[in-house]
């Protein structure tokens, strides 16, 4: 797992920039939100972004924009 400051932000750089996405964006029951890609090779890498900071939900730079709240299952 690469963990990244902002995940929706790398998300839309690596669709730019035609990168082979297995997974989209999803807010895991973990804490976290992660996508994959498939590398040219055929390996998978899972990108992810720590939903939680100090105790707290944290918001992605595409959910400030849209005024979304991420919400964990329980």
């Amino acid at each position: 797992m690469l963990h990244v400051d902002d995940v929706d932000a790398l998300y839309e750089e690596f669709v730019r920039r035609g990168a082979l996405i297995k997974q989209a964006p999803a807010d895991k029951p973990h804490g976290m939100r992660e996508f994959s890609v498939t590398t040219p090779d055929g390996h998978r890498l899972m990108i992810g972004q720590d939903l939680i900071e100090g105790g707290k939900l944290t918001r992605t730079s595409k959910q400030r924009e849209t005024g979304w709240s991420p919400k964990l299952q329980e």
